[in-house]
């Protein structure tokens, strides 16, 4: 018989998942981890999953919402999940006296040994019979760690109706959103969207540059405004911005355009049609993106590598 957890501890220790921290870097590993096995629990599935049937569809996330990286490790979250306490692995009976469990095993092992995770028992029990325990942590795993722009896109990556009661929209900060939408004139800084209903400015978001989820402030210098298609475009590394410049923080900063980004019309006219043209923006020149935060994006959010003018 399992032992019962409260949920808000189980919200807590979700709170503070020792995720990998250093410069900005983003590692969403854990969070996508959990996503995945979360979903599990909505579909019925057993509570352990075994690493040679998960490491394909977590490949599959780190590569479309993870950090642009030669490669990806769903391995590393598999075993480390276990020291944040709701996680447990499980190998085969021949390797339970294994010592030593700080140190990671390959991906070939975790196959080869037959090698299973989940949620512990006890938590695995809660989250089955509290539905609304699920939506607060498929919300909280989703705000702390991915801007609003990607939560339907991961939910459905994962298996999770966007549908589904999970997310409650983060309350965003209204001095940020109106202090960008007047630096930026209230109208998209890529393709001067600007339509109105009545004074009500209409699918224009102010879009932070660095995410929010690793330290981006909400300074003028962090933000810009965009058109909720350039801002997803934005958010998914479609594009990113950058200065020719020797001095970046002085001059004009223009489209750059992954050569990822394919398509037809959609793609001409979404993207390709402002390749290499600068931003019109904004008003002051101590209001426009500061080349840190530029840099930030380009380096873990840019789905490079970019179009040849």
């Amino acid at each position: 018989m399992t032992r019962p957890i409260d949920p808000n501890d189980f919200l807590f220790r979700l709170e503070q998942l020792q995720v990998w921290r250093r410069g900005g870097e983003r590692a969403p590993h854990k969070p996508l981890v959990l996503l995945f096995a979360l979903a599990r629990i909505e579909r019925g599935e057993r509570r352990l999953v075994p690493f040679h049937e998960a490491a394909e569809p977590l490949d599959r996330l780190l590569e479309e919402f993870g950090p642009p990286r030669k490669q990806h490790h769903p391995e590393y979250p598999f075993w480390r999940l276990e020291r944040d306490g709701i996680w447990q692995v499980a190998w085969p009976p021949p390797l339970q006296l294994r010592e030593r469990r700080t140190v990671d095993p390959s991906r070939s092992q975790l196959m080869k040994e037959g090698v299973e995770a989940g949620f512990t028992p006890e938590i695995h029990a809660l989250l089955e019979s509290n539905a609304r325990l699920r939506r607060q942590a498929v919300k909280l795993l989703l705000e702390q760690n991915f801007p609003s722009s990607l939560h339907d896109e991961i939910l459905t990556a994962v298996g999770i109706d966007p549908g589904w009661e999970t997310v409650e929209r983060r309350v965003r900060d209204p001095a940020f959103r109106e202090k960008i939408l007047i630096a930026w004139e209230y109208r998209c800084g890529v393709c001067r969207f600007d339509l109105r209903l009545g004074t009500v400015p209409m699918a224009l978001d102010a879009a932070h540059i660095r995410w929010k989820q690793v330290g981006g402030p909400d300074e003028e210098s962090n933000g810009i405004a965009l058109c909720a298609m350039h801002h997803r475009l934005f958010d998914r590394g479609a594009f990113t911005l950058a200065s020719d410049s020797a001095a970046p923080d002085e001059e004009p900063v223009h489209v750059v355009v992954s050569q990822r980004a394919v398509g037809g019309n959609a793609l001409q006219d979404w993207l390709l049609s402002f390749h290499g043209r600068p931003l019109e923006g904004p008003q002051q020149p101590d209001q426009r993106p500061a080349e840190q935060h530029l840099t930030w994006h380009r380096r873990e959010v840019f789905r490079g590598p970019e179009r040849r003018v």
